[in-house]
């Protein structure tokens, strides 16, 4: 997966605003967290030097799973617009990519 910055997402909220179809890759259905940095950053931090948790698994993300669809959904549902989605699949998003 690529590496995603700010402006990114600014263009697709920008899109979603003006109505203009959006990418999703696949068919929007696989599950996803969303968690945000500094609580993932908390969460890391304690775990550092923590000699428990060395050798340990650790799930320190959001325990809500939600799909791409849902995702971009609810950034249209709190602009107020309808998501104009378009969904394209993975692989030739990858061939295109690079």
């Amino acid at each position: 997966m690529p590496v995603y910055e700010s402006k990114d997402y600014e263009n697709v909220i920008k899109r979603i605003r003006e109505g203009k179809p959006v990418i999703i890759h696949g068919d929007g259905t696989s599950l996803w967290t969303v968690t945000h940095n500094s609580d993932f950053a908390r969460a890391f931090v304690g775990l550092l030097g923590n000699v428990h948790a060395i050798g340990e698994a650790v799930q320190i993300t959001s325990d809500e799973s939600v799909t791409w669809n849902q995702l971009y959904q609810i950034i249209a549902d709190a602009l107020g617009v309808k998501l104009n989605a378009i969904h394209v699949s993975s692989e030739f998003l990858d061939a295109c990519s690079d």
